[in-house]
């Protein structure tokens, strides 16, 4: 009896050091965390939020990235101004919707292409409801609210990017991007987020997540290669199990039903480059959904900010609020 009880301790030992052994040998490591640091002055710029997951502080802030590039950005009334004055009620309404490069993270506001835009179209009211870390599902619930408060906008253009197709499922790779790297982005993150809900598409509704049950790293798994592979594995299979083109199409179909219904002109545009973005641009056509493809190869040096960030530069934002003057404005 002692000496089985010892060889089950040795397999017990053995077999975790000769599983972590081989994958140690054919490659694997421990997760290796690519922190992104944002830091504003004053602190804060992006708070929590019970129905987006994240909103903008109102108020001007001096912004830096990865310690080595810095910007200032203003937002006025939960949105990044487009003005430095406000516009009249009167004018026509673009509601410009997006993720970060919409935003415009990396840039002064007067650099973002939808401020130029504002400044070439003087007859609309040009509003940027851009925030960083946004997917559609986000989009659609602003577009949903601004409507219930009685503002009908003209023209809806949603700022498609490849990756919101993740945030629109809330993968375990966008969960993990969003809590573990948001939270080590500064000190103050992780308690400014705790009340935070993340909207999402599941069997086409919206649900919501919790940001304290959004992802944890398993214990060790920076330090040992066994429990990368299998918390790796673990998120394979629960990505495996949605149908995240399914709710990426789901989406925009309840964004174009609310247009519709308020005879809103709806615009899909592609802000990527990439056979990605054009194959879902492709399907949404298939479903009478209006597209356009105002799009950069942003893996050239010539717009982006690398090697501190990789969001669009002030070149880039030129070249889309040109591009989109040129057709959509034309």
């Amino acid at each position: 009896m002692k000496k089985r009880i010892l060889y089950i301790l040795f397999l017990l030992i053995i077999t975790p050091l000769c599983f972590e052994g081989a994958l140690r040998i054919m490659g694997y490591t421990g997760f290796t965390n690519i922190d992104y640091s944002l830091v504003s002055s004053p602190k804060n710029c992006l708070v929590s939020s019970n129905d987006m997951g994240l909103a903008l502080a109102d108020g001007s802030f001096n912004v830096t990235i990865n310690e080595g590039h810095s910007y200032k950005v203003t937002h006025r009334n939960g949105e990044r101004i487009t003005s430095d004055t406000e516009l009249h009620d009167s004018l026509s309404q673009v509601f410009m919707m997006g993720c970060s490069y919409t935003y415009g993270m990396g840039v002064e506001d007067d650099q973002n292409f939808v401020y130029l835009l504002q400044q070439g179209l003087p007859n609309y009211n040009v509003r940027n409801f851009g925030v960083p870390g946004f997917g559609t599902v986000q989009s659609y619930l602003q577009i949903k609210r601004e409507i219930e408060n009685g503002t009908i906008p003209e023209i809806v253009i949603i700022n498609y990017c490849d990756f919101h197709s993740e945030r629109n499922s809330l993968l375990p790779s966008y969960r993990r991007n969003l809590a573990i790297g948001f939270n080590n982005s500064n000190n103050e993150a992780k308690k400014e987020m705790s009340s935070s809900r993340i909207p999402y598409m599941k069997d086409g509704l919206v649900a919501f997540e919790n940001w304290n049950s959004l992802y944890k790293d398993w214990s060790g798994r920076e330090t040992f290669a066994m429990i990368n592979y299998l918390q790796s594995r673990a998120d394979r299979s629960v990505t495996g199990s949605i149908d995240f083109d399914q709710n990426n199409l789901d989406i925009f179909l309840k964004i174009k039903d609310i247009c519709a219904k308020n005879n809103i002109r709806f615009v899909v545009n592609g802000l990527l480059k990439n056979q990605e973005t054009k194959k879902f641009l492709n399907q949404l056509e298939k479903e009478k959904i209006e597209t356009l493809e105002v799009s950069l190869d942003l893996t050239k040096r010539e717009y982006n900010n690398l090697p501190y960030d990789s969001h669009p530069n002030k070149e880039a934002h030129a070249n889309y609020a040109k591009t989109f003057l040129s057709t959509l404005f034309k």
